[in-house]
């Protein structure tokens, strides 16, 4: 999966580039907050005793 991104990379111009790796960016933050709900939830319940 690397090699077929490092390919699209090489072929992207830099502007498109730097808009790829901007998305990559946020797709991680997003993830690390949708994560991070699962714990909110348990000391939000816990919490509530």
């Amino acid at each position: 999966m690397l090699k077929i991104l490092m390919k699209f990379f090489k072929f992207c111009n830099e502007e498109n580039r730097k808009k790829f790796y901007i998305s990559i960016a946020f797709g991680v933050l997003d993830a690390i907050f949708t994560g991070m709900k699962i714990p909110a939830a348990y000391f939000a319940i816990d919490g509530y005793k």
